[in-house]
């Protein structure tokens, strides 16, 4: 195995390591996302940028041999084709689950949303209800107290 092979599967193993990363980040998104941790929820966020960002360093290196992946292929020993193949493979694999993670958390997010506005709601309407019953209450009163006065 040449150097440049060498670079290709510590590329791949690092993409699969930072895959992973994400994926464990996404089941503590999960758990934030359940548990209204907002503050928490933002930290972990940042967490989760700093291993896109090199992610997408690693990314770029890689991008070439994907896209040349026939002749690069090609070029590998079976054993180290077979070791790369398997950690696209594996990458594959972390992307969909991560994927899956994190639209099922934009689901539950979306219908956080949604209770918060009915609660919205349901408070304006309750503050109408009250604004109406004061009214009527003080004007009743304002008449009881002219009589009184006359």
């Amino acid at each position: 195995m040449n150097d440049t092979h060498a670079r290709i599967l510590s590329d791949l193993a690092s993409q699969v390591g930072h895959y992973e990363q994400l994926l464990k980040l996404a089941s503590r998104q999960r758990d934030l996302i359940a548990g209204d941790r907002a503050d928490e929820l933002l930290i972990l966020l940042g967490e989760r940028e700093t291993v896109i960002a090199k992610m997408n360093l690693l990314d770029q290196r890689l991008r070439p041999v994907r896209a040349e992946w026939a002749s690069v292929s090609g070029s590998l020993d079976a054993e180290v084709r077979q070791q790369a193949q398997a950690m696209f493979e594996k990458l594959r694999d972390l992307l969909g689950k991560i994927t899956s993670s994190d639209a099922d958390d934009a689901l539950v997010l979306q219908q956080k949303k949604l209770d918060v506005r009915k609660q919205i709601n349901a408070t304006g309407q309750q503050l109408q209800v009250t604004r109406h019953y004061a009214a009527d209450a003080y004007a009743s009163q304002a008449k009881s107290n002219l009589n009184i006065i006359r």
